[in-house]
Order: structure tokens, then sequence, then C-alpha cells
């Protein structure tokens, strides 16, 4: 059985954050954070959200991702940003809740491309054609 984590990493343009299971407040609040830093450290160009085995947002850290999080991450990724690829929950609640949050970067009229997918591949050849489409 797997743990419950949010990892994140970034390698060349491509920052990742992966969300597996339900994590609580302080490691969700902490792991955007540490996103942020990590992305702006290493300005890159594709964002992945890999939201797939995420369990339910609580409603208090939906609220701070779109009041708090949300607004920090977006002015320091809008200088560079082309792409954001997300990955979608299994779990229906958490669905909605990414859903909600896409709406307010798309809200924000924001110049980049922001797409969805059931399989974290499939954003990778959105994002990076040239690295991961079929030859």
């Amino acid at each position: 059985m797997k743990s419950n984590y949010v990892k994140v990493s970034c390698t060349g343009d491509l920052a990742i954050m992966e969300w597996f299971g339900t994590i609580d407040t302080i490691d969700y609040r902490l792991a955007h954070q540490e996103f942020i830093t990590t992305f702006s450290r290493n300005k890159c160009k594709l964002w992945l959200l890999n939201y797939k085995g995420s369990e339910a947002i609580e409603l208090q850290n939906h609220e701070w991702t779109l009041e708090k999080w949300l607004p920090e991450a977006m002015k320091v990724v809008e200088a560079g940003l082309e792409k954001i690829a997300i990955v979608v929950p299994e779990n229906i609640f958490n669905r909605v809740s990414v859903r909600v949050m896409a709406t307010q970067i798309a809200k924000q009229k924001y110049d980049l491309d922001l797409a969805f997918f059931d399989q974290e591949i499939e954003a990778k050849e959105w994002l990076m054609p040239e690295k991961y489409a079929i030859k």
C-alpha cells in the first residue's frame, strides 16, 4: 500500500507536483509553498500537476489555495510559464476542487495554455511533444 505524499520536483523546463492520498493541512501547505520556491528557482516554463491519486481537499485547504496560494503562485510563474497540464483526480470530490481552481486560473486570462488529462504520460506528451511524442 502506498503512503500519502505530495512530491515536488523540477527537471529542465518542467516543474511537477504529484499528490497521492490524503494530506494533512501542514504538509499540503508546505508542499504548495515548496512548489513556488522550486518553480521560481528553476524558472520552469511547464507545470505538471498530477492529482490522479489524490483524495479530497479539506475545505480550509481549498479556500487557502484559492485565496492565498494561487495568487502568489501565479505572480511567480506568470513571467515565464507557458503551459499547465493537470492530471485529474480519480476522487470525484477532488476532481471538482481541481476544476474550480483551474477555472480561477482561466479567469485571470494569463497568456498560457491549460489542459486536463487522465494519465501523466498524456500530459507530458502535450507539454513536451518533442520529448514524449510517439515516433
